[in-house]
């Protein structure tokens, strides 16, 4: 879904049995005339870009970027097996990200995720990214700093200078046992990283500023918890709190096939922590934030699933 503040065009993309196309909303309700829909039968991904700007598609052979107000095509990447796509937050730059092929010459490296500048169409730079699982850049919100994990280390970039590692690479961020990390929105960004358990000491979430941020940095807000292999995370639209669900891989109590969850509020200025209190038990199916900030909703339980909303205190 795109929404263009200032046209006020509101839009909605869709891919069916044999079309894929973008339709205006209210009050037209009508295709988008001059976007020419590329074969569904070739398209591996499609995106919206953060700000609604820009639209890219990407097919078989190649990754095009159009205006998504008025559908023209700005840019085609010819580049083939492309099946991820991910914008910045204004829609400068896009990257994307194929399959790892190992080289048949041991020592190269097959750069398989690459990012782009969209008002020229040029690769800006490229890494070797084997795994799918947070396989993209994250961008702050002014798109002054853009992060990369790589193995248990998150490098910060300055996407002004190029992001060439010599001049663009501002800080690393390195810290044993890091496996995930999430950048939060807002005017004064921070980091929630997330280290599970091991030899029985349990996971954390820990948060970090992003401003001034090192190696040696003090984390300003953590908790600690057992039950969990694997987080997912979601802060609030100004960045001040942080949802974040606890998975396992198996549910030790037999109830489940899918393993355990449990869900936890983190405040990012680390005044406030809780596991949020559920009344019936059974997995998390999903946890999202309204956009005032005040309040989220949860729903989980065995089927029939329930919804509950919660304030900015868990109540």
């Amino acid at each position: 879904m795109s929404e263009v503040q200032e046209q006020r065009i509101n839009q909605y993309n869709f891919r069916a049995l044999k079309s894929i196309g973008i339709t205006e909303s209210h009050p037209q309700f009508r295709p988008l005339q001059s976007f020419q829909q590329p074969n569904v039968e070739n398209v591996r991904a499609f995106k919206y870009s953060p700000d609604g700007s820009r639209y890219a598609v990407a097919a078989t052979n190649d990754v095009r970027v159009y205006d998504a107000q008025n559908g023209q095509l700005l840019i085609q990447i010819d580049l083939p097996n492309v099946i991820e796509i991910s914008f910045s937050p204004k829609g400068t730059w896009i990257s994307t990200w194929e399959r790892y092929v190992k080289p048949t010459d041991e020592s190269a490296q097959h750069k398989n995720m690459r990012v782009w500048d969209v008002s020229t169409g040029q690769e800006v730079i490229s890494f070797s990214q084997k795994s799918i699982e947070a396989w993209s850049l994250q961008f702050t919100d002014n798109e002054s700093h853009a992060l990369r994990l790589i193995s248990n280390e998150i490098q910060v970039y300055d996407p002004s200078k190029g992001f060439q590692s010599g001049s663009s690479m501002i800080t690393k961020f390195k810290l044993e046992g890091l496996t995930s990390y999430k950048l939060s929105p807002g005017r004064n960004p921070s980091i929630s990283i997330f280290i599970p358990e091991k030899n029985g000491s349990p996971a954390c979430v820990k948060i970090f500023g992003l401003i001034g941020l090192t190696s040696n940095s003090l984390p300003i807000s953590s908790k600690t918890f057992f039950k969990a292999d694997k987080v997912q995370f979601k802060w609030n639209r100004s960045g001040t709190s942080l949802l974040f669900l606890t998975h396992t891989d198996v549910d030790k109590t037999g109830k489940s096939y899918y393993g355990e969850t449990n869900l936890y509020m983190l405040s990012a200025n680390g005044t406030f922590d809780c596991r949020v209190t559920l009344d019936r038990e059974g997995g998390i199916h999903d946890f999202v934030w309204s956009p005032n900030d005040k309040e989220f909703t949860d729903s989980y339980r065995y089927m029939p699933a329930k919804t509950t909303i919660f304030d900015h205190r868990s109540n």
